[in-house]
């Protein structure tokens, strides 16, 4: 028997992009996303096999100067392959 981690799903709040597509575009300005591969910020390496895990990312592709003045769109990928706005 497996036992999921307690999860009050927080995430899914305000809805996410469900699919295993990124998001196409920012609901705040309708610019579109950029999909990049970063290393996991927490639990960054596998605890079997010591191997450093990837997760996706999909940011608004706003210029970073301009993303002070309101909020811009940034999800990850999960297990499930959905993607959660953060």
């Amino acid at each position: 028997m497996t036992v999921e981690p307690l999860n009050f799903r927080i995430q899914y709040r305000d809805g996410s992009h469900e699919g295993s597509e990124p998001p196409a575009f920012c609901r705040a300005c309708g610019r579109p996303m950029r999909v990049t591969v970063e290393p996991r910020r927490y639990d960054p390496f596998d605890e079997r096999t010591g191997e450093r895990q990837m997760e996706r990312h999909a940011r608004c592709t706003r210029p970073w100067w301009a993303k002070f003045v309101g909020f811009h769109d940034h999800a990850v990928e999960d297990e499930h392959h959905d993607w959660p706005w953060l």
